[in-house]
């Protein structure tokens, strides 16, 4: 599937995850939206991280609200509909980019309906590298 999500997107990226100080949160295919210690969790795959400096309220807040997905499905049928257009993600159930693309907006205070939480591994990559130095976080 990585090879495909790849392919799609036009990217190098094919999964994301959010790494708190101790924790790991992301939504994998397998067990659905997760969160596993870092000590547990295999980084020989990763090839890049954009470190986001938020204070401690934002961290909270996000925090908040990863905490709550944990345990809810993985949205296979929203990653699909990169290639079929006419499928519409499921909601209340998340793919990992879309998981970290509304938790990064919630981090930097941007409210939903104001951006689009679609997005690939590849390109949410881009996106949190753009606000990074845009926001100098």
């Amino acid at each position: 599937m990585s090879e495909s999500i790849r392919a799609v997107s036009c990217g190098n990226f094919s999964h994301t995850s959010i790494e708190t100080e101790q924790l790991v949160y992301e939504a994998h295919l397998k067990h659905g939206v997760r969160v596993i210690h870092s000590t547990q969790y295999n980084f020989a795959d990763i090839k890049a991280t954009v470190p986001v400096l938020v204070t401690d309220e934002q961290y909270a807040k996000v925090l908040q609200f990863l905490n709550n997905q944990v345990g809810k499905k993985y949205d296979l049928i929203g990653v699909l509909s990169f290639v079929w257009f006419f499928l519409k993600p499921k909601n209340g159930q998340w793919y990992c980019s879309e998981l970290a693309m509304v938790s990064l907006m919630k981090a930097i205070g941007i409210h939903k309906g104001c951006y689009d939480q679609k997005q690939s591994p590849s390109s949410f990559f881009l996106t949190a590298q753009m606000l990074k130095i845009a926001l100098n976080l």
